[in-house]
């Protein structure tokens, strides 16, 4: 009998934020995690896909008096819009796949163990640029 590989699976430490794309392609690129998700839960890990979503992104931009000001997704509107879409397509392929999903936020994510230096090491080396 041979033996079972381990399948892996690369991280590349970013957090994609999905806003701005189109929908078909959320949809798809979403489908492909939850398809790998179940591999990797029939081979015994245990899972959960985390959707990561910025709801501090740049959502508009105005300039007042030659100052730039912007407003966040969540500050127009546009994220509250859209997020009943994101829970409902994650509700969906959560039940098809049988994998538990979250939604996780800007904040949240900022807070995760080893991000503040990450950000740290990018604000440095592109002021060293």
């Amino acid at each position: 009998m041979a033996e079972q590989q381990k399948l892996q699976i690369a991280y590349d430490m970013t957090s994609h934020h999905a806003l701005g794309w189109r929908f078909l392609h959320v949809q798809k690129r979403l489908g492909l995690a939850f398809v790998l998700t179940r591999r990797k839960k029939d081979i015994g890990t245990d899972v959960t896909v985390v959707c990561d979503l910025w709801d501090r992104a740049k959502g508009e931009q105005i300039v007042i008096n030659n100052i730039t000001y912007q407003r966040s997704l969540r500050d127009t509107g546009k994220f509250q819009e859209f997020l009943p879409d994101y829970t409902e397509l994650l509700a969906i392929l959560s039940n098809r796949y049988g994998i538990t999903h979250r939604i996780r936020l800007e904040e949240e994510f900022l807070k995760s163990d080893g991000v503040g230096g990450i950000i740290r090491e990018i604000v440095v080396a592109s002021s060293d640029a």
